[in-house]
Order: C-alpha cells, then structure tokens, then sequence
C-alpha cells in the first residue's frame, strides 16, 4: 500500500506537500520583509488622509475601505495564522482558504492607499486558487492527527481523490500567463514594436535611479548607458512575455519559460523597481510540480462554456486595458517614452494647453484605464506644490508632505491635474485638504505663507492651476 501511495504521489499534477510549505512559508516570509506590502493595510489606512485614499474597483464596492481598523488588523492576524498553518498543513483547505482571502482582501484594502498593487497580485490570487487543492499528506500536520484521531476532521485526500490539485495548478499557471501576456500586449498598444528599440527601458533605467537606489548601481548604469543592451533586453521581455502563453500548448517548454522568468525579475529587481520577488515564488512553486495540458490528458473533452467565457473575458481585459481591482492588466512599464513622444503623443502635447485638454478629456470619459501608462508621471513631473511668500515661493519636497508613502503622491497628484486639465474642478479641493493636512501635521511650513499653489510648467512658463490662501497656523 505505501509504494502505492507514493507512486501516486510522484505521478500527482497537484502541489505536493513540500511545494505547499516551501510556497506559504515563503510567501509569508516576503510579506513580512517587503515595504507596503498587504500585511500593512491598517496602517496605511490609519495613516491615510481620506483626500488621499481612492478605493480601488471590487474594494470600493464591498467598503473594504470603511471596515474598521480593528477589522483590518483581524483580517491580518488571520491571513498570517491561515497561511502559516497552510504551510504545515493544519485544518486542510480551511485554513488555507481563509488566510489567502484575507490576504487577498488586505491587498484591497492597500490598492486604495498606493494604487494597484501588480507585484502582489499574482501572488494573492495563486494564494487563494492553492487552498482549493485537496490537502496532501506529505508534511502536515492533519496527516499526523489524523493517525492518533480515528474521527479527526481534517484528514489529508487520498491521492484517487486529488484532481483537483491539477486544476488549482492550472488555474494559477492561467493567471500567471494572462499578467505576463497582458503586460506585452500593453507595451504593442502603447508603443508599437518600435517599444523594443530599447530607448524606453533605458529611459524608465535612468527615470528609477533619479529616485530610488538600485540593488546593484553598478549594473544599472552599465545596462542603462549602453543601448544595444536595452535593445537586447526590451526584445527579450516583449518575447517572454507574449510568447508566455505557449506554457499552456507546449509543457516541454514550460519549465524554460519559468526560468527565463525568474532570471528577468530578477534582473528587473536589481536594476530598477518594481520588485517581483513574490512572483517569483509563484513560478518557482509551478516549476516544482508537472502540470497537466489538455493535450495530456486521457480523453478530449470539448471546450467548456465556462472556459470560452474566461478566456474572453481575458482578452477583453487586456485588448480594453481594464485596472478594476482585482480584475486588471499589467501596464507597467509599456508606453513607449523617447526624447520626442510618450505613447503616441508627441512631447509638445504637454506644453499644449487646448491639445492636452482633448486628449486627456478623451481618456478620462472611458471606463477603461484611458490614457497610456506613462501619461501619468509625464504630468506628475511638470507638476509643483508651491508656498507663495511676501519673499517669493517655493515648491513643496515630497518628503515635507506627511503622508505614509509616496506613491499616494503618484496616485492623487496626476489624477487631480489630469481631472483639472480635462476641465473637471478638481485641484482647489486637493490644495485645500492639502493645506489643512499642513496646519495639523506641519504647521511651520505653513508660516507667513500668502498661497498655496497647485502648478503646471507648460512652454509658457507655470501655470496655477488651484491657489488657496492658508492662513496662518493655530
């Protein structure tokens, strides 16, 4: 009976046991060291001014946002409980289950304060898709209760019973493909083929390194000043990632694309940001087990209703490029940024009052996500928050405004100068919570300041886009 179960333990498509703890034990690892990660939710939305919390699709709607901080803070003591018991395998698909959809709903909850979190996503949703693997027996502690206890509850499935560890391997292998195929479609539809000429990433290379230190500075400034090697690079990501679907039709490929993978984000983590380093544990955990194609399964069934619906359901949410938590694409990084145009709009465009009013009108009256990726930070970069004086003025620093994480700033800022520019009042409200978060938080800013500007540097000089008299500090 024992070599039995072990060989139907070797030919099982499913997470192994080890798989299972190597998997949760890191994953909760990464959460623990990784800044503004989902194990932080509460704090930031303790820290959170409610003008610079934006609920986030699917967050919004359930009011993750209004629960309680206390709520929150249960929700973290039950992910973290739920998936460390998942590691040793106590009390089966139940606590697996609840600590990945708390964690899920963490990530919610912080996609409000920083935006949509795509470094986390993969990871929560191959989380909860994991706890639907029947248990195995393999390091768990239900497998050893269940010996001592005849009517033990929680007893680990017979491997006869463990098809559906295939499918929870299937499904996450789905998701994981869908993030890296979006990401290239999005970088064609923002910046065409000519993305691969390597300007963009040598741009986006020197863009990280103004503001965040590298890993390695020393590699970052050898990629980043050679452009043949950005050509190299940007023609291997746009292949890796659009031929990533060819991990669902050719298995003997697979474990190759899964290691290319984890060597590009690792490079990209060492480089620049963003850092997948919890993505790449989602692949390491696929590259341990054989998954199962349609190709390699005994019998041909024809394509379920259920699955067309997905995979159209799929396509639509890269070709439309929705960011609706935690239904989104993967934009990061795809416009194509050179010394004359961003995306398909030449630079001028920003210098262009009346022109960047229709374009940014246009992007803003769709559901989608509108307006390419890097739009974003164009408009943030031309933008200022200045204290006029009775001696002159000067601009805010980022690190002078007491909010809990930049990226807030990112967030907030572009979208009120976008919604301003478009010609929908929004940047006088922003100043004015802006200038009262200042009288509490730091008043000697605030000092005999006349006016607090929101700017805009377009070719004519600086605009004012929003000016409101702060007064003087209490």
């Amino acid at each position: 009976m024992q070599s039995g179960v072990t060989g139907g333990l070797s030919r099982s498509s499913g997470p192994g046991g080890v798989a299972r703890f190597v998997f949760h034990a890191g994953f909760l690892a990464l959460a623990a060291v990784m800044p503004e990660d989902p194990l932080e939710a509460a704090r930031l939305l303790r820290e959170t001014e409610p003008f610079l919390y934006t609920p986030q699709g699917l967050a919004g709607l359930l009011g993750l946002h209004r629960l309680p901080i206390a709520t929150v803070e249960a929700l973290r003591w039950i992910a973290v409980l739920g998936l460390a018991a998942a590691s040793v395998g106590l009390l089966g698909r139940l606590a697996a289950a609840a600590g990945a959809i708390a964690f899920l709903a963490l990530h919610g909850v912080a996609a409000g304060a920083l935006g949509i979190d795509h470094v986390w996503l993969v990871p929560s949703c191959a989380a909860v898709l994991l706890s639907l693997a029947p248990p195995d027996p393999a390091l768990s502690l239900d497998a050893w209760l269940s010996r001592r206890w005849a009517r033990y509850p929680c007893r680990p499935s017979q491997p006869a019973h463990r098809r559906g560890g295939a499918r929870a391997m299937r499904a996450i292998l789905v998701a994981l493909v869908f993030c890296y195929a979006s990401a290239g479609l999005a970088k064609l539809m923002d910046g065409g083929l000519q993305w691969a000429d390597g300007v963009s990433l040598q741009f986006y290379i020197e863009a990280t390194r103004e503001h965040v230190e590298p890993i390695w500075p020393w590699l970052s400034r050898t990629i980043g000043g050679s452009l043949p090697l950005c050509r190299l690079l940007s023609a291997a990501a746009l292949v890796l990632e659009l031929g990533s679907f060819l991990m669902l039709i050719a298995p003997p490929m697979r474990r190759w694309f899964l290691l290319a993978a984890v060597c590009f984000h690792v490079l990209v983590g060492l480089i620049m940001i963003p850092d997948y380093w919890p993505q790449c544990w989602v692949l390491l955990l696929l590259a341990s087990r054989p998954i199962e194609s349609p190709a390699e399964r005994p019998t041909h069934r024809p394509v379920s209703p259920f699955r067309a619906a997905l995979v159209a359901l799929l396509c639509a949410i890269a070709i439309l490029r929705v960011e609706w938590w935690p239904v989104t694409h993967v934009p990061m990084y795809g416009s194509y940024v050179g010394p004359h145009r961003v995306s398909d709009l030449p630079r001028s465009t920003f210098d262009n009052m009346r022109r960047l009013r229709h374009v940014l009108a246009s992007c803003r009256s769709t559901w989608r996500t509108g307006c390419p990726w890097w739009t974003r930070f164009e408009l943030l970069s031309r933008t200022s928050v200045a204290i006029v004086t009775e001696n002159g003025s000067r601009d805010l620093r980022p690190d002078e405004i007491p909010i809990p994480s930049l990226n807030q700033l990112v967030v907030v800022v572009s979208d009120v100068v976008a919604a301003e520019i478009a010609g929908e009042p929004a940047a006088e409200g922003f100043v004015r919570d802006l200038a009262s978060l200042l009288h509490r938080r730091r008043p000697e800013l605030l000092r005999g300041a006349r006016a607090l500007q929101l700017r805009y540097q377009e070719r004519g000089g600086l605009r004012v886009l929003a000016s409101v008299h702060p007064g003087d500090p209490r």
